[in-house]
């Protein structure tokens, strides 16, 4: 029984240091993003996440701040997508950030060309906040419409930049985009 005891103590006494580190890792992460520090807090996200210490709820804040500096660089949006991705993997409906993993990779997928792909997270981004019973963001509607524009999809287009408009009136990119397109709000 005591040698049971002290391998547990041991292996707490061990364990607590690395998770210790870890959650001080994605804290100074998240602090040096504050201060614009990208990649310094890109570095402290990626050994926080690497420590394999993190509980659930801290990593999917680690793989969504990594995945937000990441989109940053053109050349790493794979790696930003595959964050997003475990974000949602972890919990698609996160309180705090009810709808931002979907919305970021959505832009990613655009950014790349995946207009169908793009579409897909705009639109869960939507369906999110409508579940949480939260009010539509107008830029969800705005920018899905941008994509469904690139796509040659026009009447889904408009018919998203009326939403925006809807929510918000005072949306001066979706009433410039109507007006392009040669249509009223």
């Amino acid at each position: 029984m005591r040698a049971i005891a002290i391998t547990v103590a041991l292996f707490f006494g061990l364990l607590s240091p690395v998770w210790a580190d870890a959650l001080n890792d994605l804290k100074k992460g998240i602090a040096a993003d504050d201060k614009y520090k990208f990649d310094r807090a890109t570095k402290l996200f990626t050994r926080a996440i690497d420590s394999g210490q993190l509980s659930e709820e801290d990593l999917w804040e680690a793989h969504f701040h990594r995945g937000d500096n990441l989109m940053l660089d053109p050349d790493s949006y794979d790696q930003a997508i595959a964050d997003f991705t475990r974000a949602i993997e972890i919990d698609p409906y996160r309180e705090a950030n009810w709808n931002l993993a979907y919305e970021r990779r959505g832009t990613l997928y655009e950014k790349q060309g995946r207009y169908d792909r793009a579409i897909e997270d705009l639109t869960k981004a939507i369906e999110i906040t409508k579940a949480l019973e939260k009010s539509p963001a107008q830029s969800h509607y705005y920018q899905r419409g941008r994509v469904h524009e690139l796509a040659g999809n026009i009447d889904q287009a408009i018919a998203d930049y009326r939403k925006a408009i809807e929510i918000f009136q005072a949306h001066g990119a979706a009433n410039r985009a109507l007006e392009r397109l040669g249509v009223s709000p």
